[in-house]
């Protein structure tokens, strides 16, 4: 197709804001055929929502006093983790929910398989609250992601909720979080026996 041809004339080429239209190559009959398809329009990332979580959770934190404004972002594992040998390597996802004045962090256990089951995760979020004998009074997010995990739980239990970029006693707990995975061996042990 390109001999004696200019790749512009076939469309092919920087990809600028007002393309409508790009080059598509076609198996017809056993042969190729070069036609134009349209550019899909973009629909934005679509993050994993909770589906069902545990009625009886909310309705326990229902009767809980509200305190707090709680400092909350889900953080990916920057290693893989295997459980077993013959087991493909995952990266588990860590909530992390900090108290803005106490800084205090809310022990949620880490889920192996967020994307498919984010459900999980927002249920022991909420047993974590009821551990605690807590409900937050706001919650303030980083990102999208975080912000459609918590969304429906927020309206739910009509906890104030939003988007704030800079949150220090969040940014905080995830350095310690990921210095964690950058400790050696004998440092981990230090830092084990400290706590």
């Amino acid at each position: 197709l390109l001999k004696g041809k200019d790749s512009s004339k076939l469309g092919l080429g920087n990809i600028r804001d007002q393309e409508q239209e790009i080059p598509f190559l076609e198996r017809q009959n056993g042969s190729y055929v070069l036609g134009r398809i349209r550019i899909p329009e973009f629909t934005g990332k679509r993050w994993p929502r909770p589906g069902k979580c545990n009625d009886i959770s909310v309705a326990s934190l229902k009767r809980v006093r509200k305190l707090g404004v709680w400092e909350c972002a889900l953080v990916r594992f920057p290693d893989p983790v295997w459980d077993e040998e013959s087991k493909i390597p995952h990266f588990p996802v860590v909530f992390l929910a900090v108290e803005s004045s106490t800084e205090f962090l809310l022990p949620v256990p880490p889920v192996e398989h967020y994307d498919d089951a984010p459900e999980q995760l927002l249920n022991q979020f909420m047993d974590a609250l009821l551990a605690e004998g807590v409900c937050p009074f706001e919650i303030k997010v980083r990102d999208e992601r975080t912000y459609a995990f918590l969304e429906e739980f927020c309206q739910r239990l009509k906890i104030r909720f939003g988007m704030e970029e800079c949150m220090e006693a969040l940014n905080d707990a995830e350095d310690d979080f990921l210095d964690h995975f950058n400790m050696s061996e004998e440092e981990e042990i230090e830092s084990i026996i400290s706590m």
